[in-house]
């Protein structure tokens, strides 16, 4: 009986390391990201997660403490900042959480909430407002160490944030990560694509909003699509980007579970931006007439060589000089036609 137990504990074994060696974790999967910033006293360049980013101004030290530019900091934390003249104040929002400070007062008010202060004041020099970067990263959520030596400041965030390299499309883009530079497609939404109506669009808007710029990534319940690019609510700031597509009518609504967390609100947005005649809503083109639809059963893009059902979502999306009109499935087939993998024609 023993000898048996221990033949199967040495299979079982065995069968472990070969399902290791044949099916790996994925490297996304199996990672918990960080990201990380670094800067240098003297030096008006900083680095993150190993993309160089330009200031104007380098950091420095005085009274022991080192001293950066509210805005250059903060915006590479993913966090949007705004600045009162009247009142002097400049707020620094980042989702849910909000740090307001005063030009010359050494409180700080976090979530509303005051009664928190620092031994110094931020203040104003060269038209910019300079803080301690030890006290504005730690409560955004960082941790912060000093290389004497290298008179070095590192900067560890406990989630993903990275500079956006590249625009692809409406909603996919390429992000600087700790672990490299991924393809990050933005979940529940959907853009058009190349030579479909709007795609230019939609891609200069999520590179106006988005574009070199750093970003917060959060994922629902999937880590990555079958095509190995990380699904990701894309944050800047205050600024929640997956929704502002769909709220300006650059992008549908598009629900694939699991995740489904804003499903709700992309379906509501989408609603209101048609209502409002936004963006990809702005005009009636497309659109068969109901002589066109009883002729025709099937629509298709002459760009994109795909073939619809003419009440698939994606027909008024398609270019009017490029829509070509079939009376059979096996016309359409035989021009050289691939059927819609949404509505399956």
């Amino acid at each position: 009986m023993k000898v048996g137990i221990k033949v199967f504990s040495k299979f079982l074994a065995l069968f472990l390391f070969l399902s290791l060696v044949a099916f790996p974790l994925n490297s996304a999967e199996s990672s918990d990201r960080t990201s990380v910033m670094h800067l240098t006293i003297g030096s008006s360049t900083l680095d993150l997660n190993g993309v160089p980013k330009g200031m104007d101004v380098a950091p420095f030290i005085e009274n022991s403490r080192t001293w950066v530019p509210v805005r250059f900091v903060a915006e590479n934390l993913a966090a949007s900042v705004y600045w009162s003249q009247e009142e002097q104040e400049v707020t620094i929002v980042q989702l849910d959480k909000t740090i307001a400070m005063t030009i010359g007062s050494s409180e700080i008010v976090v979530n509303s909430e005051g009664g928190r202060y620092m031994d110094v004041a931020p203040f104003i020099r060269e038209n910019r407002t300079w803080v301690p970067v030890r006290f504005v990263s730690e409560n955004l959520g960082a941790e912060v160490s000093w290389n004497q030596e290298e008179k070095e400041v590192t900067i560890v965030f406990p989630g993903e944030i990275g500079a956006v390299t590249e625009v692809l499309d409406g909603d996919t883009i390429h992000v600087g990560l700790s672990d490299g530079d991924w393809s990050v497609r933005l979940i529940g939404i959907n853009t058009p694509e190349t030579g479909q109506y709007y795609f230019e669009e939609a891609k200069d808007k999520t590179e106006e909003l988005v574009g070199g710029k750093a970003v917060l990534l959060q994922k629902d319940v999937s880590e990555t699509d079958k095509y190995g690019r990380l699904l990701r609510y894309v944050y800047l700031g205050d600024l929640f980007v997956n929704a502002e597509m769909v709220k300006e009518g650059y992008a549908q609504a598009a629900t694939y579970p699991p995740d489904v967390k804003y499903a709700d609100l992309f379906v509501s947005l989408e609603r209101e931006a048609r209502e409002n005649g936004l963006g990809l809503w702005a005009t009636a083109s497309p659109s068969p007439s109901p002589s066109q639809t009883t002729a025709a059963n099937y629509i298709g893009n002459s760009n994109t060589k795909v073939f619809h059902l003419p009440t698939c979502k994606y027909v008024p999306l398609i270019a009017p000089d490029h829509i070509v009109y079939f009376s059979t499935r096996d016309e359409a087939i035989s021009a050289g036609y691939r059927p819609c993998k949404v509505c399956n024609p």
